[in-house]
């Protein structure tokens, strides 16, 4: 991927994980710094539509672990998969080839398993002030991350009182994003990071600039990241749960000093209740939403053989020129780091993007090509607020 939306993804994808993690769209989650975290395929050929897997050579096992604790940590994973099923098991096969017990043992896993990303393409819109997304998981097992925005804001206002403005989070400053992560523990959170922004006025004077948390009080964790990018995450706790549809809703606001407050929340479709997670004061005002992907993320290399699954549909941005809901029909998926071995397949159905992923390889058919554009025929039209 090239240019901001490649920047954008390199460097948030290893910045926010709970392990030591991949970057901006830091492919992670959670800081790699953080004591938390670390943060395809041999079937019959799928229809077109359904194409998109890799088959990378076979994962060895990492130089400085011995035998035994390879296989005592592989026969633990493999142990805690038996205790999270695949929902919708014969959807999710008709992809991709489901690794056996035997496979998952066996997988010694050095790396990640495949990074999958989805850029949804809204028409006729520059800019936004609120993005929402549906989003379900049918497997989740630890080390998942399942990323409902990758974002950036629009910094053009500070070059009023700045000669220069950037971010160690790319090529492009501005970057955020939020998302939903089974920790090591088992716990389920609701994660968002917001990166630092650099800035050096006309006398040469250099300051940094921190988004600034208003929501909540007592978060599960608040902190600094580092690593690939520096910014702040805020992680709470959401116990979001497997085979369930959510909605994702991020929002700018403004704070009573003219500054740009962001804020994340999510609505459990099944219940209809809304939930505010996490909200940001950017620290500066007159911004919007430029770009936002999401993506679907293995951030605990022990954990990589297992399957994980994400579905994402009714893509929807409120215009900036209009203030109407604008709806995407159509996306960019691909595989990203490419040093990450496995098995994976992506694609769409009739209403939403999906994506699976496994390290264990020779899963599925190698794909014709990465970057491929995938469409759907129903979006639900209109505000996402019920």
């Amino acid at each position: 991927m090239k240019g901001r939306h490649a920047a954008l993804v390199l460097s948030i994808a290893l910045a926010v994980c709970l392990v030591p993690a991949p970057s901006l769209a830091s492919p992670g989650g959670i800081d790699p710094a953080s004591s938390l975290a670390l943060a395809g395929n041999m079937a019959p050929a799928p229809p077109p539509a359904l194409a998109a897997g890799l088959v990378p050579a076979p994962a060895l096992a990492s130089p400085d672990a011995s035998p035994s604790a390879a296989g005592t940590a592989n026969s633990a994973a493999a142990e805690a998969a038996k205790m999270r099923p695949l929902l919708h098991r014969d959807k999710w096969e008709a992809r991709m080839h489901l690794p056996t017990s035997k496979q998952t043992r066996a997988y010694a896993a050095a790396e990640r398993s495949p990074y999958i990303v989805c850029w949804p393409h809204f028409a006729n819109t520059t800019g936004y002030t609120a993005y929402a997304v549906d989003f379900k998981a049918d497997s989740q097992p630890r080390g998942t991350y399942v990323n409902i925005g990758n974002w950036w804001m629009d910094v053009s206002n500070l070059y009023k009182r700045y000669v220069s403005v950037t971010s160690d989070g790319g090529d492009f400053p501005g970057a955020a994003y939020a998302g939903f992560q089974v920790l090591e523990d088992g716990r389920k959170v609701a994660i968002m990071s917001v990166w630092k922004l650099f800035l050096v006025d006309e006398a040469g004077n250099r300051s940094t600039l921190d988004a600034r948390r208003t929501y909540p009080k007592n978060p599960t964790i608040a902190d600094d990241f580092g690593g690939e990018g520096t910014g702040v995450k805020t992680l709470v706790d959401y116990d979001w749960q497997a085979g369930r549809t959510y909605r994702a809703l991020i929002e700018c606001g403004e704070t009573k000093a003219g500054n740009c407050e962001i804020a994340f929340s999510v609505c459990d479709l099944k219940t209809g209740k809304w939930t505010k997670l996490i909200a940001y004061d950017l620290g500066y005002g007159n911004t919007h939403i430029e770009s936002t992907g999401c993506f679907l993320e293995n951030f605990l290399a022990e954990y990589a053989a297992d399957v994980r699954t994400a579905e994402w549909s009714n893509f929807k941005v409120k215009s900036l020129e209009s203030g109407a809901w604008v709806t995407a029909k159509s996306a960019k998926m691909e595989r990203q780091y490419e040093e990450w071995p496995g098995s994976y397949n992506f694609g769409s159905d009739d209403s939403c993007f999906w994506a699976i992923t496994s390290g264990v390889p020779h899963l599925c058919d190698k794909p014709s090509a990465n970057g491929q554009e995938f469409s759907v025929s129903k979006v639900a039209e209109g505000s996402p607020k019920l």
